[in-house]
Parts: C-alpha cells; sequence; structure tokens
C-alpha cells in the first residue's frame, strides 16, 4: 500500500487521528441508539430486572429475579447494570452500557497489541526512509504509520462483524464474559512480549491478566480461568517457553489478586444460602450445562462451524489462508522465533482451544464461542499485513486471489440475503406484521445497494493490480454503512411488533393493578413484562396448567387477577362472559381481568 509521503503530521497528533477513527466506528457500532428498543425476551430482562432488583432492595449479594433468587451467574453483570442505573437512571442504555463499554476496552486492548507488534516487527528494510518535514517539530516516522495502518485494521474488524456488534447492544453477561477473557489474553501476551529492561510494563500487563480473569470468573464463573489457563499453557508448552514465563508471571502477586477479585462474592454467597447456591450455580448452571443438554439448548459436533464463519462475515472469508499461512506444524519454526512472531501462533491457538471446549459441550449456545472474534481479527490482520506492507508475502498471491474472489462472492450474497429478508422471515403469529413493516422501511433495498456497490468496488481494485492492499476497505465501509442503514432500523422494526406491545401493556397494569393482584401470563414467557410492571408474573405455557392455579388461589372469591394472553387462548379457558373483563388489547395479545 501507498502511503503519501508529504504529511505535515507528528507521531502524536497521526496516533491520536487512528485512535479517533476507531473510536468513531465504536461509537456507531456499540453506542448509537443503545436505547432505542425495548429489553429483549427471553434473556435480556431478566439480567437487567436482577440489576434493578439490586439497587431496589440495596442487596448487591443475591440476585432476585421475579421474587426468586437467580443463581445462574456471578454478579459482576449486575453489579456494573446497578452501578450505570445509579448514575443514569433505570433504562435500556444503562443496562446496555456495561456490554457496550467492555467490548471497546476489548478494540482498544487490540489495536494497542498489534501496533506494538507491528512496530516490532517492522525491519530497517522493509519500510521506507523515515520522513522529513518542512518544521523540525513536526516530525512523523513512516514505520508509525504504517503500526498504525495496521492496528486500525485489526481493531475494524474486531468491530465491524455481526457477533461482537450484537451482544455488545444486549444487556447480558455475554460481552462481559468474552471481553474479560480476551483482555485476559491481551495482557498476558503484551507482559509475554514486553522486553526483560522494561519490567514494570511487564508487570503490569501480567498483573492485568490475572485482574481480568478474577473479572471473567465473576462474571460466569470457572470458565472464565479455565479456558485463558488451557490457551496460555498450551502456547506456552508449544513453543517451549513455559518454565522462563512461569517465573515471569510472579504467581505471589497474581494469585492474590485474582482471589481478591474472586473469592470474597463466592464466600458471601454461599455463607448466605449455603448448598442451595452451590448446587445450583456449579451443579447445573457449569457441570450440568457441559454434560447435558440445558434449556433445550442441543447441538451437533459441527454446530460451531457456521457460527464461526457467520460470526465474522464479511471478514471469514480470510480465515482459511490466515490459519494456512501460519504453518503451525513447523513447530521448531516457533520455538526459535523472537516472541514477537509468536503472535500469529497464539491468537490460533486461542481460536482452536475454545471452539473445541465448547464444541465438546452438549449445551450449545451461538454465545458460547464469542471470545474468539479478537483471535480472528488478529490473525486476518497479520495476514493483511503482509499484502500491505511487504512486497512479497509469505504466502502465495494466487491464494490472496482466490480469497478476495471468495470475499467478492460473499458480498454479492450479502445484497441478495438482503434484499430476501422479508422472505426468510416466515410467519410468526406473535409478530404478524413484521413482514410488511420492513417492505416499507425500504432497508432490504438500502442494504442491497450499499453491498452490491461494495462488491463492484471489490472487483475494480481486484483487477487493478496496484490497488490490491486496498480490498479490505470495501469490508469495512460496507458493514459500517450496513449498521445505520440496515441493522438499527430493523432492530427498531422488530422491537416495535414484537417488544412494544408488551410494554404497553405493562404500563397499563402499573396503572389499574389493584392490591394483591396477580399477574398471569399465558401461553408463553415474556420475562420483559416483569421489568416494565415491576411486578412479580406468573407464567404458565398450558391453559390447562392455567386453570388449575386460578382455582387454587380462588377459594377466596374476592381473588382476582390481570392475565395476558392471545384471544383465542383466552376463550379456550371457557370463562364466563360476567366473569372478566377486557381491558386492553395490544399487538396480538389481550388484557384481561378475572
Amino acid at each position: 500500500m501507498i502511503i503519501k509521503k508529504n504529511l505535515n503530521l507528528t507521531n502524536q497528533q497521526t496516533t491520536i487521528i487512528a485512535i479517533l477513527i476507531v473510536t468513531l466506528i465504536s461509537g456507531i457500532a456499540f453506542f448509537y441508539q443503545l436505547g432505542n428498543m425495548g429489553l429483549i425476551d427471553k434473556t435480556e430482562p431478566m439480567f437487567v430486572e436482577a440489576a434493578r432488583q439490586m439497587v431496589i432492595t440495596g442487596d448487591w449479594i443475591t440476585p432476585y429475579w421475579n421474587d426468586a433468587t437467580r443463581f445462574d451467574k456471578p454478579p459482576l453483570i449486575y453489579w456494573l447494570m446497578a452501578i450505570c442505573f445509579k448514575l443514569f437512571g433505570i433504562n435500556e442504555t444503562s443496562a446496555r452500557l456495561p456490554s457496550a463499554i467492555f467490548a471497546f476496552l476489548t478494540v482498544i486492548l487490540v489495536f494497542y497489541l498489534i501496533y506494538l507488534v507491528n512496530q516490532l516487527l517492522n525491519k530497517p528494510q522493509e519500510i521506507d526512509e523515515n520522513i522529513t518535514q518542512r518544521r523540525k517539530d513536526a516530525k512523523v516516522d513512516f514505520k508509525h504509520i504504517q503500526s498504525l495502518l495496521i492496528a486500525t485494521i485489526g481493531a475494524i474488524i474486531t468491530i465491524l462483524n455481526p457477533a461482537w456488534i450484537a451482544w455488545s447492544r444486549v444487556g447480558v453477561s455475554d460481552m462481559l464474559l468474552s471481553s474479560n477473557i480476551s483482555l485476559a489474553l491481551l495482557s498476558f501476551f503484551l507482559g509475554y512480549i514486553y522486553p526483560k529492561t522494561e519490567q514494570k510494563l511487564k508487570l503490569f500487563w501480567y498483573l492485568a491478566f490475572y485482574f481480568f480473569c478474577g473479572l471473567a470468573v465473576l462474571t460466569k464463573g470457572p470458565a472464565g480461568l479455565l479456558l485463558p489457563v488451557i490457551i496460555i499453557s498450551s502456547f506456552l508448552i508449544y513453543v517451549k517457553q513455559w518454565k522462563p514465563v512461569l517465573k515471569e508471571l510472579k504467581l505471589p502477586l497474581g494469585i492474590p489478586l485474582f482471589l481478591i477479585v474472586t473469592v470474597p462474592w463466592f464466600i458471601a454467597i454461599s455463607i448466605i444460602h449455603g448448598s442451595e447456591y452451590l448446587d445450583i450455580f456449579f451443579g447445573y448452571h457449569n457441570f450440568a450445562r457441559y454434560t447435558s443438554v440445558v434449556s433445550n439448548h442441543p447441538g451437533s459436533w459441527y454446530y460451531f462451524f457456521p457460527v464461526l464463519l457467520v460470526g465474522l462475515i464479511p471478514w471469514s472469508c480470510y480465515l482459511p489462508l490466515a490459519i494456512i499461512r501460519l504453518k503451525f506444524w513447523q513447530r521448531n519454526h516457533y520455538i526459535e522465533q523472537n516472541r514477537t512472531k509468536q503472535l500469529g501462533l497464539f491468537a490460533l491457538i486461542w481460536l482452536v482451544v475454545i471452539f473445541t471446549f465448547f464444541s465438546i459441550s452438549v449445551t450449545k449456545l451461538p454465545s458460547y464461542i464469542l471470545p474468539v472474534i479478537p483471535a480472528e481479527a488478529i490473525l486476518i490482520t497479520l495476514t493483511l499485513r503482509e499484502i500491505i506492507i511487504k512486497k512479497k508475502p509469505d504466502f502465495p498471491l494466487w491464494s490472496y486471489y482466490l480469497t478476495a474472489i471468495l470475499n467478492i462472492i460473499i458480498l454479492i450474497i450479502l445484497a441478495i440475503a438482503s434484499l430476501n429478508l422479508p422472505n426468510f422471515l416466515g410467519n410468526d403469529p406473535l409478530i404478524p406484521n413484521i413482514k410488511e413493516a420492513i417492505i416499507l422501511s425500504h432497508t432490504p433495498e438500502i442494504a442491497c445497494i450499499v453491498w452490491s456497490i461494495m462488491a463492484i468496488l471489490s472487483i475494480i481494485l481486484l483487477l487493478n493490480q496496484s490497488k490490491k492492499s486496498y480490498l479490505w476497505l470495501t469490508n469495512a465501509v460496507g458493514f459500517f454503512l450496513f449498521i445505520p442503514t440496515f441493522l438499527i432500523p430493523n432492530a427498531k422494526i422488530y422491537d416495535l411488533n414484537a417488544q412494544l406491545p408488551l410494554r404497553n401493556l405493562a404500563t397499563t397494569i402499573k396503572q389499574i393493578q389493584q392490591p394483591k393482584e396477580e399477574i398471569l401470563l399465558i401461553g408463553f414467557i415474556r420475562p420483559s413484562l416483569v421489568y416494565y410492571s415491576q411486578h412479580p408474573v406468573k407464567f404458565f405455557n398450558s391453559n390447562s396448567e392455567a386453570i388449575t392455579y386460578i382455582n387454587e388461589k380462588n377459594i377466596n372469591k374476592n381473588q382476582s387477577f390481570l392475565i395476558i394472553a392471545q384471544p383465542n387462548r383466552i376463550k379456550e379457558l371457557n370463562l364466563a362472559k360476567n366473569s372478566y373483563q377486557i381491558i386492553e388489547k395490544q399487538g396480538v395479545y389481550q388484557l384481561i381481568r378475572l
């Protein structure tokens, strides 16, 4: 890639520009209209309501949801949400801020690590002579600009993909866990590559590794420590560095730091709830999830292959080339290499361990391998670096052109898929009008135009030999435009059709609910009703369960219930006409007082 040599900028100014670019893109991807839609059923409202209960009750030890303890996860996500509620009010934006902030922190550390590694990898013969500007105080180092460029590309890949964006914009623990695991691994490698002459920085990053491991455990349990330990151990054994690094890691300092972060809450919750907590959290939500199907989330052995590719689309087409070019089977080569040159191998082991670990798990969810996104971004960035900086990359050019053609095909597929989105939605009886709403928004046509233009530009760049290193830009620009023109508008359309009716009914309930009047939801589970009504809700899958409960509770004839269900289900209850009152209808839901 050609970088102009007449830049009248200092190193500091170019650094600020690069950071501003990364921050702007992150702002659009993670923070723009973060609260423009309500909480998404089913999982998000459970987390947010538990955090709201902490603020209301002042109990920051035991999480509660719907009048019951919630031992699914440790408390860090609830604590961070509750702090945001205290600072910015109880709302959707505050609930999602922890996910967005930690997603951004991971991007920044990916940026810094790639910048530092690139600075150390660059050799004098690989770069042009330093640029001397007219003013002596405006001296810019060409090597520095190249490093910033590669680091910015790495950050952009980490930001602009479906997986990292999706989970950065919801108030659940998945992004917090993935970010802390990633921050721990990134911190370790920074400590690993800092020279011994920089002892303070080396120690700082190693201690940061222990700290982020602690936060990961406090987010979701043992996996927060187990995964980083397996990844780092596998890497150090492979490159025969485990003995010297074991001394560098400062275990007498790091282990107490980790324990200070994690142990106090686990002791407190165990004292309060004893074996009940241990059985539910460690027994059910950790061991049982890994060894059996929990919450009806099974998956075959190849479950995560499409998740891996779709989660990083359109960048995932570079992944095979990024892996093959490493020649990871040449162990002696890596053993002899400088530590800085081992980043690609480290990222690959990071990816493989997490992918394998959760592929073995019996319970499977797409979010489980979210921590691999930064590793994939690093692998792909190091591959693009070969094209951008080197005249002769360390892989055959034909393999890059083949990857570029695949990239163009993916852009074309994205254009076609965007245009046909309404046809993919099916017929959900709970959101019957969503197809028409999306068609009227014209977002499918806009997205199709965006991806089509990017595909055409990619073809033009590929045909121009001197411009082939710019191909990554079409992915970046296309996805950046895709966010405000397609993803966010359609998320709002989904919210208006699927979630708003329940929020409106929750508002009505808050206004009309009588003392001791129970709320029943029949035929589906929508935890958002608990949060928005600010009242416990009884959920029933079937009419018979609901009728049995009503009959048991209705010994006293003065007992009344607020019931939400679809009109056909209310008819199937066979209630006497004078026994209930229709209060309101919203979307496909009807609210009655029985």
